[in-house]
């Protein structure tokens, strides 16, 4: 939708793969999204919960709003609705109901980050092929490498980001 087009369903498979159909839009931006957008929404996430403590329940929230509305609006199947409404629940019951929010949110950043990993380890699959066919000068082993680098370095970024300001705020502390 960022990138002009519109998605007409979404897909969540039983072993946590899944995929969703647009029309229009920029394929190589959407095609990026699966890898490239897990790393930024997983970094985000993981920031959130480590550090902007204030914002955890409004992000938690967001989260459960947006599974309820792709689980309705974009219904494919009763197992991608069901899985997203069993998690919004659970994701409620989180912020509304403890103090876990934080963890929570680390653990859903994290689990975003070393998913790209994981599927690094797989090796070129759908949307690296996919993307190899729209940017034809570099095969999709390279594309591969890439994102795997771009995922790294965004979560170094983010680790940095984390440290850095432990080390400040320690350092006020003296």
């Amino acid at each position: 939708m960022i990138t002009g087009g519109w998605v007409e369903e979404i897909q969540i498979n039983k072993d946590g793969s899944g995929w969703t159909r647009s029309v229009g839009g920029n394929r190589p931006v959407i095609i990026m999204g699966g890898y490239l957008g897990s790393a930024i929404f997983g970094n985000i996430l993981f920031y959130v919960g480590a550090k902007l403590h204030k914002l955890v329940k409004p992000m938690l929230i967001l989260l459960v709003i947006s599974m309820l509305v792709t689980g309705i609006y974009w219904f494919n199947s009763l197992f991608t609705t069901g899985v997203l409404l069993g998690f919004s629940v659970i994701l409620s019951f989180i912020a509304l109901k403890t103090n876990f929010g934080r963890e929570v949110l680390m653990f859903i950043g994290l689990a975003s980050i070393i998913y790209i990993i994981q599927d690094f380890n797989v090796g070129p699959s759908s949307d690296l092929q996919a993307y190899a066919k729209e940017m034809v000068f570099i095969p999709a082993t390279v594309w591969m490498y890439i994102w795997l680098a771009i995922a790294v370095i965004l979560f170094l970024f983010n680790l940095r980001l984390l440290f850095r300001d432990s080390s400040d705020s320690e350092l006020t502390n003296y």
